[in-house]
């Protein structure tokens, strides 16, 4: 994870002057992956859309999309840690594009990566760049975004738990802290199940 300061995907409302309002959010992020939703143009004209995405904000997007007649798409292969823009246009039959919306922008964060046994998990994530940076907390439970548990591992970038129960699926995220112990936003989220042990299994 290239920095946990930069786990939050932002969205915005987007505009499109010739076709209509759109509102384009996202619904889902993974270390690589974007999923972006927008409503339907309710232009008559409109027979699809296209995004336009890069790594440079105000126009210079290299990466083109024609997504079709759908409100939906997801980007993929994107680079953890990277800050991406992107707005989004409508066309119509003959293929002329109208104006391009305004733009957002979000940043993919690189997910924290276990290694299990049947009752241990080992986690290791990328030292975040930040120089206020003084140490990491995992949070972790086994319901999806409600941890019970916290632990401050200190300025370490991988941690292992032990003695935990099988059969259950546990939920983690990491956050940095800064000197005055202000804890970043979470990074994703990521979930495992903790298997029995192959010699529990023998019967």
């Amino acid at each position: 994870m290239k920095s946990i300061f930069w786990a939050i995907l932002l969205g915005a409302a987007l505009i499109i002057p010739s076709f209509g309002q759109l509102e384009l959010n996202t619904s889902a992020i993974t270390s690589s992956t974007a999923t972006l939703r927008w409503n339907k143009s309710t232009d008559r004209d409109v027979k699809g859309y296209r995004l336009h995405c890069g790594l440079i904000s105000g126009g210079r997007y290299s990466r083109f999309v024609d997504v079709g007649n759908v409100t939906t798409y997801t980007l993929s292969n994107l680079i953890p840690g990277k800050t991406y823009y992107c707005v989004v246009t409508t066309y119509n039959a003959s293929g002329k594009e109208g104006p391009p919306s305004n733009e957002i922008s979000f940043t993919i964060s690189q997910s924290i990566t276990p290694a299990i046994t049947s009752s241990i998990v080992a986690l290791a994530w990328d030292r975040s760049p930040g120089l206020g940076v003084k140490g990491y907390r995992l949070h972790y439970g086994t319901a999806s975004r409600r941890y019970s548990s916290i632990i401050d591992v200190g300025n370490v970038t991988t941690y292992k738990i032990s003695n935990l129960p099988t059969g259950k699926t546990y939920y983690f995220v990491v956050t940095s802290y800064d000197k005055a112990g202000r804890e970043s936003p979470a990074s994703n989220e990521i979930s495992f199940t903790v298997s029995p042990s192959p010699l529990n299994k023998r019967k």
